[in-house]
């Protein structure tokens, strides 16, 4: 075995355990707290912070930070949350979305880090995509 074969194995790996990190991640922001029959505290509360009016932007800021950085410290250890950015379309309105959130976040085993965004919109789409 030569050594490009041992660090396509090595990247192979780590690729797939990021896309694992990822997925994890957004099933976690997606389900509901109560929704998982084994685990009731499994999942947020963020889709309703997300849905809900949003008349004080500094509010509805600190609750998506609660109701993110809580479960993913809880479930999913290995991922940091460096950043949590919130913008709505009261304060920039040239969004396509009425409210963006940002996470950059990391995985140190990897050393890899990323942002992630999640979008709501009024038709009560909630979408998560890596940038």
């Amino acid at each position: 075995m030569g050594w490009e074969y041992l660090l396509k194995i090595f990247f192979n790996h780590n690729s797939k355990h990021w896309i694992k990190t990822i997925e994890n991640l957004k099933m976690l922001l997606l389900t509901k707290k109560g929704e998982l029959v084994g685990d009731i505290n499994f999942g947020t509360d963020l889709v309703y912070v997300l849905f809900q009016p949003n008349g004080n932007s500094s509010e509805l800021k600190e609750q998506i930070d609660f109701y993110i950085r809580g479960p993913v410290n809880n479930y999913l250890p290995d991922i940091t949350i460096e950043n949590i950015d919130v913008k709505t379309a009261e304060e920039d309105p040239t969004l396509t979305n009425d409210i963006v959130v940002t996470l950059t976040i990391s995985l140190e085993v990897l050393n890899i880090s990323a942002q992630i965004l999640i979008s709501a919109n009024q038709t009560g789409t909630v979408i998560i995509q890596q940038k």
